[in-house]
């Protein structure tokens, strides 16, 4: 082997470790922005935990959509339904493919329907619960409380 071609292989070695690099630096990049993505999400379900807790939002609405299929998707839906009336505030989901609405007033479902249509996707049901905020007598934590055939979310410690 000359030296040439040592000198060939030495550059096309360091070559292949600056693309493995970069790549590596590239998948740690994504991973650290879905990770602000998903604790973002997180954080603004904590915030909706409190205001629902507090009780500014005494009518939810659980919209199963078909459609959202990946982030943009879940965002744009998000928006529409955030727009439909004042002291509206969304939840969506990919994973369950739901959009949770709580709202202060209620909202007719057919706005809420056409809102999620004009951005590509279809509501296959739509399920309305009133939430009354109550203290839990020996805990004292925050309950929101459905229909009293639906399940009790706790918001508590």
């Amino acid at each position: 082997m000359s030296i040439s071609q040592i000198c060939l292989c030495i550059s096309v070695a360091l070559l292949l470790a600056v693309i493995v690099m970069r790549v590596i630096r590239s998948r740690r990049r994504k991973q650290a922005e879905s990770q602000a993505v998903v604790d973002e999400m997180q954080e603004r379900l904590r915030e909706i935990d409190e205001y629902v807790a507090e009780g500014y939002y005494p009518l939810v609405k659980t919209l199963d959509i078909v459609g959202m299929s990946d982030e943009r998707s879940m965002l744009l839906v998000q928006n529409a339904l955030n727009l439909v009336g004042r002291g509206t505030c969304v939840a969506a989901s990919l994973a369950y493919a739901q959009a949770v609405v709580y709202l202060k007033e209620p909202v007719d479902d057919d706005i809420l329907r056409e809102a999620v249509e004009k951005q590509g996707c279809m509501v296959t049901a739509i399920v309305t619960s009133n939430q009354q905020v109550r203290k839990e007598p020996d805990h004292g934590r925050l309950l929101a409380v459905s229909d009293p055939h639906r399940t009790i979310v706790d918001y508590g410690n």
